[in-house]
């Protein structure tokens, strides 16, 4: 749903991205 946001995460650190809920990452 928020692309932008998961992309600026990336961006941002990949250790966060690996941290949030897997249902985020597929959503």
């Amino acid at each position: 749903m928020t692309q932008p946001a998961i992309a600026k995460v990336f961006t941002s650190g990949n250790s966060q991205a690996i941290r949030l809920p897997r249902e985020f990452r597929l959503d």
